[in-house]
C-alpha cells in the first residue's frame, strides 16, 4: 500500500514475511502485527549494518575514532522505545493483519553524530560516509499512531544518556 520496493536480499525477506503474516490473517483468522523499526540503537543493538550508530556512542565514550558506514537522512528509535512499543502491541492485538512504522526521531547521520560529540564530551572521532541507507528514513508512523495512540520517541541525546549509563553499570565502558 506504500509503494514500498525493497533495495536488497534483507528487504525483500522482510516483506515476504509481512505478505505472509497478511494471507494467515486472511486464510486463517491469525492476528497478525508487523514492525517496522529503522535504526534501533541503545543497549544490545551492536549488531548489523544498522548498529554502527550506536557502536559510534561505545567508541566515542572510550575516545575511540569509528567511521559509520552510511549517511543521509535516518529515523533513529532508542531500544527501549522499540520494546514499549512491542508490548502495547502484543498485549493489545487488533483483529486481522497491520503493518507498522517506527517513525523514531527523523534526522541526519551528521546531527545524530553531533549529539554523540555532546554526550560524550569528544569531538571529531566519529565520521561517516555520506551515501544513505537504500531505506526510506521518512515513512509515516500515522497508522501506528491512529491504532495504538500518541508515542512518544526519546530524543537523541537522552536516548544516548541512558545508553552511556546502562553501560556505565554494566562497566561496558
Amino acid at each position: 500500500e506504500e509503494g514500498l520496493t525493497p533495495q536488497n536480499l534483507y528487504g525483500v525477506f522482510k516483506r515476504t514475511n509481512e505478505e505472509m503474516a497478511r494471507i494467515y490473517a486472511q486464510d486463517y483468522g491469525i492476528t497478525a502485527i508487523g514492525v517496522r523499526p529503522f535504526i534501533v540503537y541503545g543497549p544490545g543493538r551492536d549488531q548489523g549494518m544498522t548498529s554502527d550508530i550506536t557502536k559510534a556512542l561505545a567508541h566515542a565514550a572510550q575516545g575511540k575514532s569509528f567511521h559509520i558506514h552510511f549517511g543521509g537522512l535516518v529515523a533513529l528509535q532508542y531500544v527501549g522505545d522499540v520494546a514499549d512499543i512491542f508490548i502495547r502491541l502484543a498485549l493489545h492485538p487488533r483483529p486481522g493483519h497491520a503493518i507498522y512504522n517506527l517513525r523514531g526521531v527523523v534526522t541526519t547521520v551528521e546531527e545524530a553524530i553531533r549529539h554523540i560529540e555532546q554526550v560524550t564530551g569528544t569531538k571529531g572521532l566519529v565520521t561517516c560516509d555520506p551515501t544513505p541507507l537504500p531505506i526510506a528514513a521518512n515513512l509515516s508512523d500515522a497508522a501506528l499512531q491512529r491504532d495504538y495512540g500518541p508515542i512518544a520517541y526519546t530524543p537523541l541525546p537522552e536516548g544516548f544518556r541512558r545508553t552511556l549509563e546502562v553501560w556505565r553499570e554494566s562497566a561496558h565502558v
